[in-house]
């Protein structure tokens, strides 16, 4: 992956907005994630990310995606890769604190992890 970093647009009545581009070869596609921070006069500070993926051979877009979401779950398949590599060989339980909206995914992806090295201690 290529990518140049990210960059800063300050938004006129306060805020900005951060663009993330880079260029994924493998795949042939150019992605972008832009991140809006929009502060309201009244109400909470508008946040939002999408990330989009335009492919390199015809120059269209290919997907638009909630990168809210992504973000959740990278933060939970994270968390999960660093309890598979933290926790000892034998551990049957852990706990994760302040992970509300990343619950399930993490429920999810330990239970998975505790399968495959189920599977590794048969063979």
């Amino acid at each position: 992956m290529a990518g140049p970093g990210q960059f800063v647009v300050d938004l006129p009545d306060g805020g900005d907005v951060i663009r993330y581009p880079a260029v994924l070869p493998g795949p042939g596609v150019y992605a972008v994630k832009v991140s809006p921070y929009v502060p309201q006069a009244a109400g909470p500070t508008v946040v939002t990310a999408w990330t989009m993926l335009v492919s390199l051979s015809s120059g269209q877009p290919v997907a638009l995606l909630d990168a809210s979401d992504l973000t959740v779950e990278r933060t939970a398949a994270t968390t999960v890769l660093a309890a598979d590599h933290l926790l000892p060989p034998d551990a049957r339980t852990a706990a994760v604190n302040r992970v509300r909206p990343h619950r399930q995914i993490l429920r999810t992806g330990l239970h998975l992890v505790g399968q495959f090295l189920d599977r590794l201690a048969q063979e």
